[in-house]
């Protein structure tokens, strides 16, 4: 068996970022941008690099239609 798990497929809004800045305490900036950019896609649903990469790999293998 084979799986492939992303935690967060659409990065988050700035205003879900800024409410967990506020409630975890946050103060180091990098830390928050990088929270803000761990999705495959943008919040918008627009495709980034790297989602288009796994669509292309899962293709590959027969792992997707």
């Amino acid at each position: 068996m084979t799986l492939v798990m992303a935690v967060w497929l659409h990065d988050h809004t700035q205003k879900q970022i800024k409410e967990w800045e506020k409630y975890y305490g946050l103060s180091a900036p990098g830390f928050v941008e990088y929270l803000s950019t761990l999705g495959l896609r943008h919040y918008d649903h627009t495709d980034k690099p790297a989602w288009q990469q796994v669509l292309a790999e899962t293709r590959a293998r027969g792992w997707t239609e």
